[in-house]
């Protein structure tokens, strides 16, 4: 078997570090019998990000990350098409697109009642956001560098946002200006996706992270809005060059991510280059 790689994951010590085989080669391990060709050692360091990552750089799933992944539903076709029908009806005068309505049915599994009510939800939150003019600190904020929706997309297709946690302070422009640039962000990575891509990819560049750049505020207020406002959007969230100082952070937040903490993958800066098709598309912060 090819000599194993070194693969980091985080600097963490205990659960939140993993040293072990390149993605390359635990694609090899996942074959029948491959794993005899290793030691105990690497199949042991294996074994653990399989099951702690739930995707790796390299493509190792079987249908593709720029799909949206929505729970089945045991409705028939019948009950679906007049699911349609009636959120059609309840939404007609409120700017609601047939496409919106057919991605909260999806994501609700086709429960008339549910999706009303997290459509609603959503509404009242744009409503909101809309009420906060796009000037003073929400437009320097968006010029401070801290938020990019990267030019290119991944190597599945996927939008990519970049944030620099290191820019961002809690009280610099204040928390309506930091609402309305994320609902501007993820709004513009949204409508620019390709046909047959669903999903976007968040990358947290936390080099020169510290204790002033904390913010659980804000991290739960983004929780609430990939789970609320933008669900199943979010396909992957990685935190890049993680120091030991974000540590009490990541243990706040991760029990608010729920099933979203399959998403997150600790990763040095030499790995994002893996997440994209070739060298001249890695945004410039980690080449």
């Amino acid at each position: 078997m090819a000599r194993c790689e070194r693969f980091v994951m985080a600097s963490f010590p205990g659960h939140l570090a993993w040293v072990g085989p390149s993605v390359a080669t635990l694609a090899q391990m996942s074959a029948p019998g491959r794993m005899r060709g290793l030691s105990m050692r690497d199949r042991t360091r294996g074994s653990a990000l399989v099951m702690h990552s739930r995707r790796a750089p390299l493509s190792m799933s079987f249908s593709s990350p720029a799909r949206a992944k929505f729970p089945p539903t045991s409705k028939t076709e019948d009950e679906k098409e007049r699911a349609r029908e009636a959120l059609v009806r309840a939404f007609n005068s409120q700017n609601v697109s047939e496409e919106e309505i057919e991605w909260f049915l999806r994501d609700r599994r086709f429960d008339e009642q549910e999706t009303i009510t997290k459509l609603r939800k959503r509404l009242q939150w744009v409503s909101e956001m809309e009420r906060i003019p796009l000037q003073g600190n929400v437009l320097a904020e968006l010029q401070s560098s801290k938020t990019e929706l990267h030019p290119k997309t991944d190597k599945y297709g996927r939008r990519v946002l970049i944030v620099r946690a290191r820019l961002h302070f809690a009280s610099q422009y204040g928390p309506n200006s930091n609402r309305k640039v994320v609902k501007h962000v993820l709004d513009e990575a949204v409508a620019s996706l390709d046909p047959g891509v669903e999903t976007i990819m968040v990358i947290i560049d936390l080099k020169g992270f510290s204790i002033a750049n904390a913010d659980l505020n804000l991290a739960r207020y983004l929780i609430e809005v990939f789970f609320t406002y933008y669900p199943r959007r979010l396909d992957q969230l990685l935190f890049v060059d993680a120091p030991l100082v974000f540590k009490p952070t990541w243990l706040a937040i991760k029990p608010l991510l729920r099933s979203y903490a399959q998403l997150v993958s600790f990763v040095k800066r030499d790995d994002v280059s893996e997440y994209f098709r070739s060298p001249a598309e890695v945004p410039n912060d980690f080449k």
